[in-house]
């Protein structure tokens, strides 16, 4: 009875129950047109009191769910009860017979009622699935998405697919989506649908072929959608410019990257090699010099004296050339490194300029990092150099190093009380070969502040001024605490 039952419900089922109020007030008229009926026959339905209400628990069910059945079967049996049995109230419950009918049509009753709940529910609940898949095709229809039944055919598809594939709907519909596409996929295919169906989702990058042909990348995003045939939403994302723009910043930033190296190793082999040749003119003119001294008038002795005094500053910015690219070639190691040490060697290296100036150098506790010792040396010396060098006139130089330990990078700085830089000069200073002051003022070649930059960003980290002319000078620079 109730698998026929269930048959019935199917047919005579509303798309959605009816409203808690009008749904019981229905079968109160359904309960009342049952008893009508077996009014109307009592010879034929005298000997099954509950036959003519059958009909009747099984419309109220299909139209209102459990409640309006159960409600139904007990306004059933009340009318049985009170209206068409002998002895109103007893229902004859002496007789097996009559036992057996309440039972059946009790038990009846109730699987008739489950059933059309259950039949309403799922019936709400693909109406509620197919509203959501209707707003969404609503919102998405300008943009490329697929759905694929259980057998990966597509059962919809977009206009931004007919737009992004050349493909009509009429073309693409009921087709094998990836065997329309030429779908290659970055993993075997069989992971893809278990990760689908362990998570509910997928994202990937796909290759996919256009009817003219045209191979595109698109960003791929599956969703495994909540319903019997367990279809799948596939949102598709062209994303081929932006690849095509990865792909050539990336040879751009390989032949940039191969430019550097070879320009790096020109300049390491080229001031290597001109040392050599330098060396010789300077010899020569040395000698030309302290030999045929007395043999040369005055101009010719100064002509010679500036010759030595250019080839001794080339030979200066060759050898400072020379340091300079060999920090590109990334001979040294990166190892843990005690700072303090470091220091120490630096001081120790300026010991004479140090104490010529009368200066007095003073610095916190400072840190190990990881980096390169050598380069790190070279950068505290620059940098001690530098201040020690362009002290004032007046007063004795102050030198101080100190250091602070930031989030992810140690902070270190060298604070000086010497002559100061203009600020619109902050950033002209780390250049290569740019001075400030001319070479009879303060010797050098303007490369120092350019080496201590390259040392600071090959350890990750960056390197700048605060000063003011005629207020000292403090460099900042960070190293990682990794």
């Amino acid at each position: 009875m109730i698998r026929a039952a269930k048959s019935l419900i199917e047919q005579i089922s509303l798309p959605r129950r009816l409203p808690a109020p009008l749904s019981y007030f229905v079968a109160l008229l359904l309960v009342g047109a049952g008893a009508l009926v077996r009014w109307w026959l009592p010879g034929v339905l005298g000997s099954t009191p509950f036959l003519a209400f059958y009909p009747v628990l099984v419309f109220s069910a299909a139209l209102g769910g459990l409640g309006p059945g159960i409600f139904a079967l007990a306004l059933s049996w009340l009318w049985v009860t009170y209206a068409f049995d002998s002895t109103p109230g007893i229902l004859g419950l002496s007789s097996p017979a009559e036992v057996g009918r309440l039972i059946v049509f009790t038990a009846g009753g109730l699987g008739v009622s489950i059933v059309s709940e259950a039949q309403l529910r799922g019936k709400e609940r693909q109406a509620r699935q197919a509203r959501e898949l209707q707003e969404l095709t609503h919102l998405t229809n300008l943009g490329p998405f697929i759905i694929r039944d259980e057998e990966d055919r597509i059962v919809h598809w977009s206009n931004g697919c007919s737009r992004l594939y050349g493909f009509r709907a009429d073309q693409a519909l009921g087709r094998v989506s990836h065997e329309l596409l030429q779908t290659e996929f970055p993993q075997p295919v069989e992971e893809i649908y278990a990760m689908l169906r362990q998570t509910g989702r997928w994202e990937g990058e796909l290759n996919h072929t256009r009817a003219d042909g045209t191979v595109l990348i698109v960003s791929s995003q599956w969703v495994l959608q909540d319903s019997p045939g367990k279809a799948v939403l596939e949102i598709c994302t062209d994303i081929t410019p932006l690849k095509k723009a990865e792909e050539s910043l990336r040879r751009a930033t390989e032949e940039l990257k191969r430019s550097n190296e070879d320009l790096e190793s020109f300049a390491y082999i080229a001031s290597h090699d001109l040392q050599e040749p330098l060396r010789g003119i300077n010899g020569f003119l040395t000698l030309l010099q302290q030999q045929y001294a007395e043999r040369l008038d005055a101009k010719a002795r100064e002509y010679i004296a500036y010759a030595i005094d250019g080839a001794t500053r080339m030979s200066q910015l060759i050898n400072d050339l020379l340091r300079y690219s060999r920090l590109g070639r990334k001979d040294g190691q990166l190892r843990p490194t005690d700072l303090g040490r470091v220091l120490a060697e630096a001081l120790s290296n300026l010991r004479g300029a140090i104490s010529d100036a009368g200066a007095l150098v003073t610095h916190d506790d400072l840190p190990t990092v990881t980096g390169d010792t050598s380069q790190l040396t070279q950068l505290f010396q620059n940098l001690i150099g530098n201040a020690v060098k362009f002290r004032t006139a007046e007063g004795a130089c102050r030198v101080h190093i100190g250091a602070k330990r930031k989030a992810s990078h140690w902070e270190f700085w060298v604070r000086d009380n010497g002559i100061g830089i203009e600020p619109e000069q902050h950033d002209r200073i780390f250049l290569m070969f740019r001075r400030l002051h001319t070479r009879q003022k303060y010797a050098g070649t303007g490369i120092g502040l350019a080496i201590c930059k390259k040392i600071v960003e090959r350890h990750g980290g960056r390197i700048w001024v605060e000063s003011s002319a005629g207020r000292g000078s403090t460099f900042y620079f960070t190293l990682s605490s990794n």
